[in-house]
């Protein structure tokens, strides 16, 4: 067998293995390609329950297998690393509305990805400096506060960190969020490898995207700027932001660079 003649049979049993459909190669025994098949799938689809176990709880068997095997038919990545599996799963719901999972469904399933993600992110953390109590807020003010490394900024129109069974039960398919509802969170993995979130108001949210954005500002130049896009008076916003900043960086969201 050729090259091209060997990677167009690997095509072919591939498709075969994906879809049930399909015409099977001529030279692999039905049964034999079914127990593949089985094993490709359920291989899968344990992989996506164990990534997205909350997501998972809230469907029917029914309903998940029925989502898993679309992927498993539809799905074409050259992602050859199998830790970014939820990845191409969140981002192919959300690419396929044809496959009518609940808009808040899929919003869940992101934040479960992110929680995974930073579960699994291969960083460490840089150790930490010494300044607690008062000389902690000099720094934070006159230093360069950056965001961590271990810490994403996640906002949504569904409250992500909310949704259980009650939740899924009172609410339809094709509901809708509300028009004012908005959340925002920041999730992060800490020195001790545990990842939490807080939810964050507007302001909170602006700035640890400011601190993102912008690594080399001072404390005070973030919140002086913050304070001119809000038309608000610098010293009583830097008053309240060095307090925030002091909280954020207790909680190792925000590092002193």
């Amino acid at each position: 067998m050729s090259a091209i003649d060997e990677y167009a049979a690997q095509l072919a049993f591939a498709e075969a293995l994906r879809d049930s459909s399909s015409v099977a190669p001529n030279w692999i025994a039905p049964k034999r390609l079914q127990i593949y098949r089985e094993l490709a799938f359920n291989n899968l689809q344990r992989a996506l329950a164990r990534s997205f176990a909350v997501s998972r709880s809230l469907l029917s068997d029914a309903r998940w297998n029925a989502l898993v095997a679309a992927f498993f038919k539809t799905w074409r990545t050259s992602e050859p690393q199998l830790r970014r599996l939820p990845a191409e799963f969140t981002r192919w719901l959300t690419d396929a509305p044809a496959h009518a999972a609940p808009t808040w469904w899929i919003a869940l399933c992101r934040y479960e990805q992110i929680e995974l993600e930073l579960a699994m992110a291969d960083v460490e953390l840089p150790a930490a400096p010494a300044p607690q109590g008062e000389a902690l807020v000099p720094q934070l003010l006159d230093g360069r506060p950056q965001l961590s490394p271990l810490a994403h900024l996640f906002e949504s129109e569904w409250p992500v960190h909310r949704i259980d069974a009650a939740f899924a039960a009172a609410t339809p398919d094709d509901a809708q969020p509300a028009a004012d509802q908005r959340t925002r969170l920041v999730i992060w993995r800490d020195r001790a490898d545990s990842v939490r979130f807080i939810e964050l108001n507007a302001l909170s949210a602006r700035l640890l995207q400011a601190l993102r954005d912008s690594p080399t500002r001072s404390g005070r130049e973030h919140l002086r700027g913050l304070a001119a896009e809000l038309s608000q008076a610098p010293e009583p916003l830097i008053e309240a932001g060095a307090q925030l900043l002091s909280s954020l960086y207790s909680r190792e969201i925000v590092l002193l660079g």
